[in-house]
């Protein structure tokens, strides 16, 4: 999709989050967090899987312990926009496992269906099941059916309320070969904004100056919005996405850091 901005390509992200709508009574335990003081600092942990055939820019003959050149950036990239300037307030995202794994015919974010989600979740829970997020990087360009480049999932597998950030070769920072410069860093770093606006503990899900027509996203019908990290459509190859402090605050509602308290 052409934006205007000569050898760049725009990039969609609507159609990009999916959660499972919280039953009555995971709605109503939420009132046990209500009149809290405010949270000002938090962390999440992450198990991070990437398959076979996914582009991580894995170093050939790598150490088992060493994690890809493109993940480790995409985590730099998200713990560097989630904090405000002054440091005051802060989110901390921390891969606490990280591994490579067979690819199966499911695995690939073109064809992705929900048994194949569910197969990612018990997989990740089977690596590392402590973490709080799991993260799965896929061969494939988008996902089927939309222009996504990333997807964040909340799924109920095995009667346990799962996390999951999917995400595909096409959301990798990259010039193509006619030049064309493609993807970013802050993909993850937007699906897991995804993740603490939906868990958020006073069931206020939306973003805090919401697209009209997709909650889930920042408003983006002016220039400064265009280039926020929660809009519904990515800032270009090379460009820094902005993040106000009220979006930092809204993700330090999430539930995630009440229970840790």
């Amino acid at each position: 999709m052409a934006n205007g901005r000569g050898s760049e390509e725009e990039i969609s992200l609507f159609n990009d989050y999916d959660f499972e709508q919280l039953d009555d009574y995971q709605q109503s335990s939420y009132k046990q967090f209500e009149g809290l003081d405010e949270i000002k600092k938090g962390s999440l942990t992450m198990t991070v899987l990437w398959y076979y055939g996914a582009v991580v820019e894995e170093p050939e003959d790598p150490p088992q312990y060493i994690t890809p050149k493109r993940i480790s950036r995409e985590i730099k990239a998200a713990n560097a926009i989630w904090r405000t300037h002054n440091g005051e307030r802060a989110i901390e995202f921390t891969g606490i496992y990280t591994g490579g794994r067979d690819l199966t015919p499911r695995q690939n974010t073109e064809t992705l269906d929900e048994e194949g989600i569910i197969d990612l979740i018990r997989d990740a829970r089977d690596a590392y099941p402590h973490a709080d997020i799991f993260v799965c990087y896929l061969p494939g360009e988008n996902f089927m059916g939309t222009k996504a480049v990333a997807r964040a999932v909340g799924r109920t597998v095995d009667n346990k309320l799962s996390y999951l950030i999917i995400m595909s070769n096409g959301a990798r920072a990259r010039v193509d070969d006619s030049g064309i410069k493609q993807g970013q860093d802050y993909f993850l770093a937007h699906e897991l904004g995804h993740i603490l606006y939906f868990s958020n503990y006073k069931g206020d899900q939306s973003d805090p100056n919401p697209k009209p027509s997709d909650k889930g996203h920042h408003r983006d019908d002016t220039e400064e919005g265009k280039k926020n990290l929660m809009a519904p459509t990515a800032v270009p190859y090379g460009e820094i996405p902005t993040l106000t402090d009220e979006q930092i605050k809204k993700g330090l509602e999430s539930t995630f850091f009440r229970d840790n308290r």
